[in-house]
Parts: structure tokens; sequence; C-alpha cells
């Protein structure tokens, strides 16, 4: 019996629907006159199985026709049903009830009036009730479809009440974080808080809240494994027109793997893919920004171009995976060599740059660049051969050498020529072309 009432209760919720929607065709408007016609009929011969046409004003049999007709096809179709039952009640009813004569006495023309009025009050309150229950069925189906897109969507949601406590979060929010619905409501949302912010972070997000109402952003949370994940964040501020049920409301993306890559793909524009060292344009922009800081607190920098010996004769012996490992070898004991502070560029091909901030008066230490050639130079196992490669090196110094990050770079390629020229496997200072650059007696090794 429930079945038979609930399945009732949804054909009357889908005629009501149908018939009564803006939309309706002009078919389902012809059905809905159709229905009112057999209503009436059905009526009339209703009132004749149960009583004889005996006179008097028979308006109540018309009665239940007009008020179904008014819930299924709403006023319109009632008011029409009340027009039908007032011409049969009158020349059907109302003696003589066969003679179909037009005559219109006082009592009768009262009698069709209270009937019309009390049609015209039944129908504008179904009328009414259907417009709240029209109303009503469009709110929720607007409910229904907000709690599709909650569930559904790609980004996670969360509500918070205005003290931060968490009331709902979705199943996409779930998934970012790994936290349940039941480990997070109730909670602050702190608890997905990582350590990369600092206080006044977050004193920033709030405070933009309280006087935008929204805050967009980047933020890094947590996962519940305690995994730090990166996060595009909205959070706009809601509340009732008396501003007292406040909510705020986040929507969230992870967008870590995308982070990533384009960290990756930063790195490996400023960094050479084969040995992993900054590439010519980050020297370009340390040499300046070293420059400009030397001259701020008048301080020196080295520059030492280095340039590998016969390296093209190795690389044609023993083949490019052999001439790659090898470059890979030199840029680690180059970096081994080095300083925090220090950078190391890798050029192209067999070139590298080092740069060295901070240098005291007076000429570097020749230890500096012995210990490089000494390391460099070392026997190399690379695969299933040994090599040696030999290096030459050239140094020149900001502000004794030149005044320009171009023009020091110059002077520091020159200075290795000229210890190319003079034998190889050595280093040299930079020397003006009117000096000689007579080689100390350490500068050969």
């Amino acid at each position: 019996m429930s079945n038979f009432w609930f399945r009732s209760g949804r054909l009357f919720d889908f005629l009501l629907g149908r018939f009564q929607s803006k939309g309706a065709s002009p078919r389902e408007r012809a059905l809905v006159c159709l229905f009112v016609v057999v209503l009436m009929a059905l009526a009339l011969g209703l009132r004749l199985v149960i009583a004889p046409l005996d006179g008097g004003i028979q308006y109540i049999t018309f009665f239940p026709s007009v008020a179904i007709a008014a819930v299924i096809g709403g006023f319109g179709p009632g008011m029409v049903a009340a027009g039908i039952g007032t011409v049969l009640a009158t020349y059907l009813f109302w003696p003589p009830y066969m003679s179909w004569q037009v005559d219109f006495e006082r009592e009768m023309i009262l009698s069709n009036a209270v009937f019309l009025v009390d049609a015209l009050l039944v129908c504008t309150s179904i009328e009414a009730m259907h417009r709240f229950y029209r109303r009503f069925s469009g709110a929720e189906e607007e409910l229904r479809l907000a709690a599709a897109v909650y569930a559904h969507s790609s980004e996670g949601i969360m509500v918070t009440d205005a003290d931060g406590h968490i009331l709902t979060i979705n199943p996409a929010l779930s998934q970012i974080t790994g936290y349940s619905p039941e480990e997070l409501i109730g909670h602050n949302p702190g608890v997905l808080r990582s350590t990369r912010h600092d206080n006044e972070f977050y004193r920033t997000m709030w405070d933009a809240l309280a006087t935008h109402g929204v805050w967009r952003g980047q933020v890094w949370n947590r996962r519940k494994d305690g995994e730090a994940y990166l996060q595009s964040m909205t959070i706009n501020r809601a509340a009732d027109s008396a501003n007292r049920r406040v909510r705020y409301v986040a929507v969230c993306r992870d967008i870590t793997g995308r982070h990533l890559q384009d960290e990756q793909i930063r790195h490996l524009a400023f960094h050479d893919a084969l040995t992993n060292l900054p590439n010519r344009l980050v020297l370009k922009d340390r040499l300046q920004h070293a420059i400009v800081r030397a001259q701020r607190e008048k301080g020196r920098l080295a520059l030492i171009f280095v340039d590998l010996d016969r390296f093209k004769d190795i690389n044609d012996a023993y083949g490019h995976d052999i001439g790659d490992l090898l470059l890979q070898t030199v840029a680690d004991r180059i970096r081994s060599q080095l300083r925090a502070s220090d950078t190391a560029v890798r050029m192209g091909g067999d070139e590298f740059v080092i740069l060295m901030e901070n240098q005291g008066p007076g000429r570097m230490s020749d230890r500096v660049p012995a210990a490089l050639i000494d390391r460099i130079t070392q026997p190399m196992p690379l695969e299933t051969v040994t090599v040696r490669v030999g290096v030459s090196l050239g140094l020149a110094f900001y502000p004794d050498d030149a005044a320009d990050a171009q023009t020091l770079l110059k002077r520091a390629d020159a200075a290795m020529y000229a210890a190319k020229t003079g034998g190889r496997n050595t280093f040299r200072y930079y020397a003006p072309p009117d000096e000689q650059a007579v080689p100390i007696a350490d500068q050969r090794l």
C-alpha cells in the first residue's frame, strides 16, 4: 500500500510539473482541457446514478470537478470547469430541467453568482498553493544541484564557522589532504598548516578577509601523511543579511605537480643539462650583482676561466659517451674545490667559469688555481677506460683588471689563452697587452 501511495505521489508531482510549467506544449494544454471535460462528464454521470433529476440547485455536483481541474491544470482550467458546471447546473437541474429554455430568473442568477464566487475562491486558493509548490520545488532542485556540484567538484571545498571550526568538507578535499570528513569536522584548519609560512602570512590573510571579504593566493599545507603540498586557494566570507551567521568558504586546488614542473623548467632554463651546473645566463646575472656589491662594499672579486686541454682528442678516441662522463666528472671536481659562496658555470663545450667573491687586497694565493689544476688532472675512471685531461686557467679581478662584467670575462678568457700559449696545464693572471706576462715559478704544474 505504501508503495502505491509513493508512486501516486510521484505521478502527481509529474503531472503538476508538466501541465503547469510555462514550457507546456499546446498538446499538453489540450489534454488538460479534455481532462476538464471528462471530469465534468463523470461528475454528471455520477449525479445521475446517485439521484434522478428531481429539480433543485445542484451546483455541489460539480464542485469536486472544479477543484480537481484547478489542482491539475491551475487557475484557468479550474474556472473553465466552473463555467461548464454553471451551464449544466442551470439547464439540467433548474426546473424545468429539460426544457433548455434561456430564462434568467433572479434566484438562478444569484445561485450562479454564488457558485462562481465560491469556485473563484477555490481556484485562487489552489493557484496560490501551486505557486508555493513551484517555488518550493525550484528551491529544492537548486539545492539538489548545489549538493551535486559540491560532491562532484574536482576542487576541494571547506566551510568553517566564524570561529574557524570546520563544518564540512567535500570528497575532493578529502582526496587532496588524506583526511576523512570525520577527522576534520569540528577541528581548526590549522591541522593542515605546514611550517613554510610564518604568522605574518596568516595575519595578512585574515586582514584581507576582514577588510575585503575575500583572499586569494597560494598556500603550502600538509597532508595527513606529513607530505607538504602547494595549493591555489580562494577564501570568501559569507554572512546572512543580519551579519550574524558568518561562514568562510575555501575553494582550493592542488598545484604541487604544476609547481614542481615549473621549477624543473626554470632549472633547465638556467642550468646545463649535462653537468647540472648553472649556465651563462646565471653567470651574467650573478656577475653583475657581484660587481654591484663589490662597488658598494669596496671589495674585490675573481673570475677564473677554465678550459680543458686536448678534450677533443679524448672525445674522438673514446666517443661522446666517455666525453660526457668526463665533463660531468670535471664539473664534480670543480664543485669540490669551491666555497658555498662561489659559483661554477659551464659556458659550453669544455669551457667553465668560476666566480669567487670577497677577495682580499692583492693577488689571489696561487694555491687556489693550483689546487683546481691538481684536482681536475687526476686520472678519471670512466666505465671501461681511465683517462687524464689537462686544464688551462685564466684569472682576472674586479676592479683591478676591469670595471664591468663583460670586460672582466673577456680578460679572464685572454689570460686563459695566455696559459695555453705558455704550455697548457697551467694558469695565468691577466696582464695588459703591453706587459709581458712572465710566469711565476709555481704557475707551471
